[in-house]
């Protein structure tokens, strides 16, 4: 907060946690410009200070999604983020914060570029399936890759799956990852994630190109 809480940015507000939510109608979530002081005080609020009053309603989370603005207006924080010595001295891998409140759910998907997901404060679980079980994971798009964040979402809740509507998720399996403060997950192309945070949490993705597609870089 001392280094960049006069800085202002997009932050999504959801009713239920979801990050994005495609069912629910009228959405849930809205994105709100917010300094970034105001945004750490809704996710971790201060004892001696009275609590910010909601934007959506009670229970609400707040989410810095996969945005870099921040490390755009403050040179030192992204000087602090240095590229794995495995992806060799020339890669230049796309950085992105993920700055979240307790609860917020990122559905599962599959992204078109290689990530490590590294943890920074907090602590987030991981769900992952691997590609070889697309057929499985009833993508909502009806090809592959899915050329945007809806086409690349599963149409199936995960933990509360419907098997009348989706038979073939009951032969899907999860690999299941704790990520905890100074853990780094990669997660390669096409591998489907959903991610959940467990308490306030910092995480950066160093995004770099691989795999099927690479569109995404």
């Amino acid at each position: 907060a001392e280094v960049a809480g006069d800085r202002s940015g997009e932050v999504i507000v959801s009713r239920n946690g979801l990050y994005p939510d495609y069912i629910t109608q009228p959405s849930p979530m809205a994105k709100v410009e917010m300094r970034f002081a105001e945004f750490l005080r809704r996710i971790v609020p201060a004892a001696r200070e009275p609590p910010l009053g909601p934007i959506l309603g009670h229970g609400e989370t707040c989410y810095l999604y996969g945005k870099s603005y921040l490390l755009d207006a403050v040179p030192a924080l992204r000087a602090d983020l240095k590229t794995p010595v495995c992806l060799g001295a020339e890669a230049r891998p796309f950085q992105r914060l993920w700055i979240s409140s307790p609860g917020c759910v990122t559905p599962l998907h599959y992204d078109l570029s290689n990530g490590f997901l590294c943890q920074v404060r907090g602590s987030k679980q991981v769900w992952l399936f691997d590609p070889a079980q697309f057929d499985r994971l009833y993508a909502r798009g009806p090809q592959f890759p899915g050329l945007d964040n809806f086409e690349r979402q599963t149409q199936v809740d995960i933990h509360h799956p419907d098997y009348d509507a989706f038979p073939e998720f009951r032969r899907a399996t999860a690999l299941e990852c704790p990520l905890r403060q100074g853990d780094t997950l990669f997660i390669p192309s096409n591998w489907w994630h959903e991610v959940e945070t467990l308490e306030p949490s910092i995480s950066v993705q160093l995004a770099f190109a691989g795999g099927t597609v690479t569109s995404e870089l």
